[in-house]
């Protein structure tokens, strides 16, 4: 039993009665005003009833926060902030009373290419973004298309957009602009890039076979189009020697290629127009590969040889077609008719006799040697069929021995060319 004479004087769980002995039971304690301590401060059965929320604050370098404090679980809980440095996010971090200060949300942004302008918003905690450019809460952007338009609004302009099936000529071949985002700007003539893969290498070839021209500018008069005709002018003769004339070679779509014409000929209209004579690689490569790093041996298939797709005997046309009129006969890289149509000289010598000259790709009519002589190819013959029809129309790609060759000084109603060029 204690004595007291304030019920501070009792221990807890005791009260001070008035015969002045501390006997069990409710205290009232901090004169009888309830308090966040979980303890019966007022006797009246219930704990921490009724308190009154206050003002409270959390302050560090950044600021000071002012927010309530109310009693939660029997304990004083502040909601005031604390300060902390100014984010983009739309609070106010350090509790001065602005937002996104530092930063210009809301205001006005420039937009770029094809994107409007629209207002700066938060990207994320340290950076802004215009509002209707990519990524923005109302983006504008699209994907590249080749229209001389900055599409993804980038500050770039026909970056990696597919190539158009287009040829830059006239006013286009003089522009210094890339138009048909081919990679290569005022390429000479209907050109497709050779799928190498290789970093810097940019070579670029014939999209259909060459015709010979008259003027630089492919127009005036064409040459070597009829089958049994050679109406080359004089001075422009079989050989490399006593030439007094230029012609050029042009690849446009729908017209019958030239033939009728050596080597030296092919090689000497290539160079006339910038380009030249491509190697038997480079021929092979746009023939026959294609820029995942697949190869295959006809232009239209991988080992299946498609006695209607180009322009051979099989056809049963009996002369060559306009170029680039056979949908079926081209290559992924864009090329036309590299199987059939005319066999094309190339710049490499030939494997088997260096004096020679490689020819690829076959052509509209077919002759095979046989024991009386040459004769027509037999479709119908398997020998035939596979060791001459088939071979002489692939890509031979990867590079084979097989090898149809010519001596330079020789031409025929069934050869021409197309040439390639080395972008800048």
């Amino acid at each position: 039993m204690y004595d007291c004479v304030l019920a501070s004087d009792c221990p807890s769980g005791y009260r001070c009665t008035g015969r002045g002995h501390c006997e069990p039971g409710c205290s009232i304690t901090h004169g009888g005003i309830e308090d966040c301590d979980n303890i019966d401060n007022d006797c009246d059965g219930q704990t921490d009833e009724d308190i009154a929320a206050r003002a409270c604050e959390r302050k560090n370098s950044y600021g000071t926060c002012v927010g309530v404090e109310s009693c939660q679980s029997h304990a004083w809980q502040c909601d005031a902030l604390v300060p902390a440095r100014e984010i983009c996010d739309g609070v106010d971090n350090n509790c001065d009373g602005q937002t996104d200060e530092g930063f210009t949300v809301g205001q006005a942004c420039p937009g770029q290419g094809a994107c409007p302008n629209g207002v700066w918003e938060c990207a994320d905690a340290t950076n802004q973004r215009c509002s209707t450019m990519p990524g923005g809460s109302d983006d504008r952007s699209s994907n590249e298309v080749c229209d001389t338009v900055d599409n993804d609004c980038d500050g770039q302009t026909d970056e990696d957009a597919p190539p158009l099936d287009e040829c830059e000529t006239g006013d286009q071949a003089r522009d210094g602009k890339d138009n048909n985002c081919n990679g290569a700007a005022d390429e000479p003539g209907c050109m497709v890039r050779v799928p190498y893969n290789l970093p810097g290498l940019f070579v670029f070839i014939d999209k259909y076979e060459a015709t010979v021209f008259e003027n630089a500018d492919c127009t005036g008069r064409r040459f070597g189009e009829e089958k049994y005709v050679y109406d080359y002018p004089a001075g422009w003769p079989p050989g490399d020697s006593g030439v007094t004339v230029t012609l050029y070679a042009c690849s446009l779509p729908n017209l019958r290629p030239s033939r009728n014409l050596t080597w030296y000929q092919a090689r000497r209209a290539c160079q006339a127009a910038g380009k030249r004579l491509c190697t038997k690689r480079d021929w092979a490569m746009a023939c026959g590969a294609d820029w995942d790093g697949s190869n295959f041996q006809y232009p239209y298939a991988d080992r299946s040889y498609s006695p209607t797709a180009c322009n051979t005997f099989t056809r049963a046309v009996g002369d060559t077609v306009p170029s680039g009129s056979l949908a079926t006969c081209r290559s992924r890289s864009g090329t036309f008719d590299q199987s059939g149509n005319l066999w094309e000289w190339t710049d490499s010598p030939c494997e088997k006799d260096a004096s020679k000259r490689s020819v690829q790709g076959g052509a509209y009519e077919c002759w095979t040697l046989t024991a009386t002589g040459y004769q027509a190819c037999d479709f119908n013959d398997p020998d035939q069929r596979d060791e001459d029809i088939e071979q002489r129309h692939q890509c031979q790609y990867p590079m084979t021995y097989i090898d149809y060759c010519d001596l330079p000084n020789s031409s025929g109603a069934a050869i021409g060319f197309r040439c390639c060029w080395d972008a800048p």
